[in-house]
């Protein structure tokens, strides 16, 4: 289900919630220097008879439930509004001191003082409900990804080949470079069979 807010009373003592369909009646621990929403108190039946107000500029839009632990331990996911700006948020309700023990067997539920948490916060002019990472979030505490350099053909190999890796003291070895007129023509050696069999076909036929 999630969190909404019923309203505070006329004297901004106390504020009434709805999480998960109970009344949560609690003392405003906020403060606005830095912005920290934050919230203490405990389960309860506000009734009908106090009227509710949302006059404070502070109220929640949107929000989940992902999350339920040990001794009402609940975590979710809250849009909300405060002075004109929209943001979103974690949020989670942490259980603190034990006030009335409570007894299973006699089916006497625990009284516990809760403290109400909103943590880290993004400001979000999207859709109510949608989700983070939609268009129109934009988180203000990360930097813009860098962009993609373009890809570079491959170059020629330079003749210089880099043997020793970067920095400003390299070593280089220059490729061997090879003068024409050191390549002579080395004069054939051995027997010309060519000429030897041309020789011997001109005796065989004088003596045939």
């Amino acid at each position: 289900m999630g969190i909404t807010l019923k309203g505070h009373d006329i004297n901004f003592q106390y504020w009434v919630f709805d999480i998960d369909g109970r009344d949560w009646i609690a003392v405003n621990q906020s403060t606005q220097e830095p912005l920290n929403i934050r919230f203490k108190g405990r389960y309860g039946n506000w009734g009908t008879g106090n009227p509710l107000s949302k006059a404070a500029g502070f109220d929640i839009l949107s929000s989940t439930t992902s999350v339920t632990g040990l001794e009402g331990e609940k975590r979710g996911v809250v849009e909300w509004i405060w002075n004109g700006s929209r943001y979103k948020s974690s949020w989670g309700l942490y259980p603190g001191t034990e006030i009335i023990a409570g007894d299973p067997a006699e089916g006497i539920e625990s009284i516990w003082e809760y403290t109400l948490e909103f943590i880290g916060r993004i400001p979000y002019d999207g859709p109510t409900g949608g989700p983070v990472g939609s268009s129109g979030v934009t988180n203000t505490q990360s930097p813009p990804p860098a962009a993609i350099p373009t890809i570079v053909p491959s170059l020629p190999i330079d003749q210089n080949t880099n043997i020793m890796g970067g920095g400003q003291n390299q070593v280089r070895i220059p490729t061997p470079v090879i003068p024409p007129t050191a390549i002579t023509s080395a004069p054939v050696t051995g027997t010309d069979w060519v000429k030897l069999g041309l020789q011997l076909g001109a005796a065989y036929l004088i003596l045939s």
